[in-house]
């Protein structure tokens, strides 16, 4: 693979993370606190938050 395909996947792999890890923080929240669906939505607010930092970080960076 050549450079440029590594960090394509490098930055899809870290943003679906980020949004997937936020997600289901929240509906693990959501089913021990018994608050279904406000964590399950503030847990994938921050997810698309920080996916959208990383975006702007990665850019300046690259």
């Amino acid at each position: 693979m050549n450079r440029s395909m590594l960090k394509a996947l490098e930055l899809g792999f870290a943003i679906s993370g980020m949004i997937l890890f936020g997600a289901l923080g929240g509906i693990w929240l959501d089913q021990w606190l018994n608050t279904t669906p406000i964590c399950t939505f503030i847990g994938i607010f921050g997810g698309v938050a920080s996916a959208f930092k990383y975006l702007l970080d990665w850019t300046k960076e690259n």
